[in-house]
């Protein structure tokens, strides 16, 4: 039993009217009148809500498999099987890493009644997240004291990458292939190699594809069919290491790579293309050779989900070595990584380079929108009320952002230099910048 506002303000009031009884006698039996309604409410409250037969139920509904970095969809059913209507408070226990506070649900229901709650979660961390109890605390009139019903519904709950984006990818593509139709064909070095069918020798056919040993069986000359090769190779290299573990909105520049590479893998296979994983610190550690279907986003997912991390320095040499022995195609590499400065990508570079030879080397960095933003604010609106600054610490404080702004543009036009193409771009437009990237780039695999 858990007294309410309205009980405290009726027990100041009777003892306001008590104390002027010293003053005026007359307020003596005002104040006996006073204190004794109260506490005939009181006791008709307490009835009404444990003696009276009835009680009521929640249920939560919540999907066992949530999205990282999205806002995700917690539904409390309630169920009043009291003779009279009741005013609630839900309070739901959500995820103890959550740290909710403000998500207590008011409602009011008529006898009989039931009805549908909900709020949202959004979670910035994956991993496995338990719901706890949920408490219901009923009210009746006249609202002295609420009872607390606690509904026994732990749940245990997976947080993955974002995979409720699929649908919204699997919309894009269609409209990206709608797109294609009407467009001129392009011409590819070399030939195909993906088999169709065989066909008699007609004039002008290349002499070099006959297949002589249909030809004897059908004893006129026989050529092989190729059709135009539409798989290719297309990789996403997540890197681990130190730079990665800055944040955005609380979420981590790991998270919003890998919540971007599952997304991105979806449309490669919508594509027809072979996509395949990889993420490396100081070693490589996941790795999917590039293959197609449904069934490897199952397993990105699930390869994903399990990231763990140091945060330690990142080995570009022992990535380059990992793809001599193990990516022998010609692929589209997509690395998501982060260069804070000329010098750190300076380190890397050969490797880079190296890799660049072989195949296709997007790599795609982020950009600091705060550090954007100081860039470009007024003295008058960098200087607040709660954090005042002289006219000194504001020119310091722009000089070092234009400093850091002009370090990663100058990192682009470093990897352009070297024929590498790169991505600088915002986390929240990540996933959008590097899916239209990829259709460009992919012809020239």
């Amino acid at each position: 039993m858990f007294p309410e506002r309205r009980l405290l303000i009726a027990f100041v009031i009777c003892l306001t009217l008590y104390s002027m009884g010293h003053l005026w006698s007359f307020f003596f039996a005002i104040g006996y009148i006073a204190i004794t309604v109260t506490f005939i409410g009181l006791v008709y409250n307490v009835f009404r809500l444990y003696l009276y037969k009835g009680t009521l139920t929640a249920t939560r509904k919540v999907d066992i498999n949530m999205s990282n970095g999205m806002d995700n969809l917690v539904e409390i059913s309630l169920a009043n099987s009291f003779p009279y209507s009741v005013n609630i408070v839900v309070l739901d226990e959500a995820p103890d890493i959550l740290q909710l506070r403000d998500n207590a649900l008011t409602a009011t229901l008529e006898p009989g009644a039931q009805k549908t709650l909900s709020y949202n979660i959004h979670p910035v961390k994956r991993g496995l997240y338990t719901f706890h109890n949920t408490n219901v605390f009923v009210n009746v009139w006249p609202f002295f004291v609420s009872r607390r019903i606690v509904s026994s519904n732990e749940q245990h709950v997976r947080v993955y990458p974002a995979f409720k984006f699929l649908h919204n990818m699997e919309m894009l593509s269609f409209r990206n292939r709608e797109m294609t139709l009407g467009a001129h064909t392009q011409s590819r070095i070399g030939q195909s190699k993906e088999f169709e069918n065989i066909r008699e020798y007609v004039l002008g056919d290349d002499y070099r594809m006959i297949n002589w040993k249909a030809s004897a069986r059908r004893h006129l000359l026989m050529v092989n069919q190729y059709a135009q090769e539409k798989r290719q190779d297309i990789y996403a290299f997540v890197d681990k290491g130190r730079g990665m573990q800055h944040t955005f909105e609380n979420l981590s520049l790991l998270d919003y790579s890998i919540n971007s590479t599952l997304q991105l893998s979806f449309v490669c296979i919508q594509q027809q293309d072979n996509v395949g994983l990889l993420t490396f610190e100081r070693n490589t550690n996941t790795f999917f050779k590039a293959a197609g279907g449904m069934s490897q986003i199952h397993k990105f997912r699930e390869a994903l989900y399990a990231e763990s991390t140091e945060f330690a320095q990142s080995d570009y040499s022992a990535l380059f070595s990992f793809c001599q022995r193990n990516i022998k195609k010609r692929s589209l590499l997509i690395i998501y990584t982060q260069f804070d400065s000329v010098n750190s990508l300076n380190r890397q570079m050969p490797y880079i380079k190296e890799l660049a030879k072989l195949h296709l080397v997007l790599i795609v960095f982020f950009i600091d929108s705060d550090i954007q933003q100081l860039c470009y604010q007024s003295p008058s609106e960098m200087s607040t009320v709660d954090k005042p600054m002289t006219g000194t610490e504001v020119y310091a404080t722009q000089m070092v952002a234009q400093r850091m702004s002009f370090e990663q543009h100058q990192i682009v036009r470093e990897l352009k230099k070297h024929g590498i193409f790169s991505l600088l771009t915002s986390p929240e437009s990540l996933t959008v910048n590097v899916i239209n990237q990829y259709l460009a780039l992919k012809e020239r695999i």
